[in-house]
């Protein structure tokens, strides 16, 4: 991993694939991030609930996703429109990230989310000179690995009753990619 990541990020604040744009969230991203955070169907694997205001969108923005290092929002290049997150969870001592991401619904099944994590893939290795990006779904969930699988990474196991969200305690599949494959 470069040694200086943190400066790399800050000049990376754009990335942009074929039909998106990852960039820094704005707070006028507010009212398409009520959009998708106030439909159950889409908050339905996020470990928080979801929101029901404007005021919390603005809140949630400023107080939390500014805050977060390596964030990155996803805006439709031709609708202009943001539609969904996806993020880096560095942890440098091993050379490796996770990541997580979230999508409007209104934008399920059109590649977009695959699109988005390869772009955060290819920035990882080739910009952050990281070794691996691994992440994880929940088995009630496959969809969400069809997009890991999608943007390349390899499914690598099962992790039995890793993770608790809304009150149900979920099986993990677990993916991960490796620099150079």
């Amino acid at each position: 991993m470069v040694d200086n990541y943190k400066e790399v990020l800050d000049k990376n604040q754009v990335l942009e694939s074929e039909r998106l744009i990852l960039r820094k969230i704005r707070e006028e991203d507010a009212a398409g991030l009520l959009e998708w955070a106030s439909d159950p169907e889409t908050v339905k694997w996020l470990t928080w609930g979801g929101l029901s205001t404007l005021e919390e969108a603005h809140g949630t923005i400023l107080n939390y996703y500014l805050t977060l290092p390596c964030f990155f929002a996803i805006e439709h290049k031709k609708d202009r429109k943001y539609i969904g997150n996806i993020d880096l969870r560095l942890i440098p001592e091993h050379d490796k990230t996770g990541t997580g991401y979230v999508i409007n619904r209104k934008y399920w099944g059109k590649g977009y989310m695959s699109e988005a994590l390869r772009t955060i893939i290819s920035f990882a290795f080739e910009t952050l000179e990281l070794n691996r990006v691994e992440s994880h779904h929940y088995t009630a969930n496959p969809a969400s690995g069809r997009v890991m699988e999608k943007a390349g990474m390899i499914k690598e196991g099962i992790a039995i009753q890793s993770e608790k969200v809304k009150g149900i305690i979920h099986d993990c599949v677990l993916y991960g990619i490796v620099r150079g494959t």
